[in-house]
Parts: structure tokens; C-alpha cells; sequence
């Protein structure tokens, strides 16, 4: 199954707001994302600075689905250095902004994702649970079957971690059938 599911940053990381490149400062937060992300691993101290800064300069921003890419890019650097609490924030943060504007349900449905799999991380299963379910009915509205199967194969392995390994089997289950549609 790894190889079949290892793709999904690729399928959400598709949104890239081009309203960053129309201003100054929406410059300046592009170079400090690029720059934190590039530091990840060789100087996570300041690439967690870089991230903060950038996180500032997000508040200032006037455009929901900018500030929300932000708050994404932010959780994903901090979700890299294993800083989960300040990844959660970031990933909620993004989420209240997506969730404003239903054309932007795909991000939610990334937020969602992310945050159901720093859960999972962070051993609070009944939480990275209910991420995963809101995620799933995102996929469902955007009829992505791929990422439905792909939720219902890291329900399995939630499942199997509390010990509910018939639940477990059932969701591996589903994800097959979806998978082979």
C-alpha cells in the first residue's frame, strides 16, 4: 500500500496563491518560507525563526486563502521539526480560513489531513479520529476517491494502534474496495 499512498502532498500541495508575488511583503513571506524550509534540516533553530516571522507577516495579510497558505506552510515546517504543538496551532489557524469560503474545500480537506496525521503523532488518537473524518467528508463532497481510500487506510492503522482490530480490518477493507475503483 506505501506506493500506492504516497502521494498525496502532491495532490494538495497544488495550491500555491499567486498573490504573494503582487506585493512587497507578500514577497518578503515567500522568501522567509522558502528560506525556513531550506534550513530544516541544517539549522532548525533559525528555520523555526524564519517560520515565526513568516507567521507574523501573515496577519497582515488582507486575503484569506494567502494567510491560510501561510498558516500551512508554517504547520508543515513545524510539523518537520517534530515542534507539534505549534503545528497544530498553524494547521488550525489555516483551517478556520478555509473553511470560510467553500471553494476552498480542498485545502480543508489538506488541513484536515495534516492534522489527523500530527495526532496521530502526537498519540491522540480519538482527535486525529475526527480529523480524518472531516477530511473524508471533504473527499466525499469532492468525490476524490483516492483520498477517501487513503483516509480509510490510516483509519485502519489508528484502529489497529487502540486495539480495535475489528474496526481496524473493516477499514482496510473499505480502502481496498476504494482503491480498486
Amino acid at each position: 500500500f506505501l506506493f500506492v499512498f504516497s502521494g498525496v502532498h502532491a495532490q494538495f500541495n497544488d495550491f500555491r496563491p499567486h498573490q504573494l508575488e503582487t506585493s512587497t511583503e507578500g514577497l518578503r513571506i515567500k522568501l522567509l518560507l522558502e528560506a525556513s524550509t531550506d534550513l530544516i534540516t541544517t539549522d532548525p533553530s533559525t528555520s523555526l525563526e524564519y517560520a515565526s516571522l513568516a507567521q507574523n507577516l501573515a496577519e497582515s495579510t488582507t486575503s484569506d486563502s494567502v494567510e491560510a497558505w501561510i498558516y500551512m506552510e508554517v504547520g508543515e515546517i513545524y510539523y518537520s521539526l517534530r515542534a507539534l504543538e505549534e503545528a497544530e496551532q498553524a494547521y488550525l489557524e489555516a483551517n478556520q480560513y478555509y473553511l470560510k469560503v467553500p471553494e476552498m474545500d480542498p485545502q480543508a480537506a489538506k488541513a484536515y489531513y495534516e492534522m489527523g496525521r500530527l495526532y496521530k503523532l502526537m498519540g491522540r488518537y480519538g482527535d486525529a479520529l475526527i480529523s480524518f473524518e472531516n477530511c473524508f467528508s471533504l473527499a466525499e463532497e469532492l468525490e476524490d476517491i483516492w483520498l477517501q481510500a487513503n483516509l480509510m487506510r490510516r483509519t485502519a492503522n489508528i484502529s489497529k494502534h487502540m486495539g480495535e482490530l475489528e474496526n481496524a480490518l473493516e477499514f482496510a477493507r473499505s480502502s481496498i474496495e476504494l482503491s480498486s475503483r
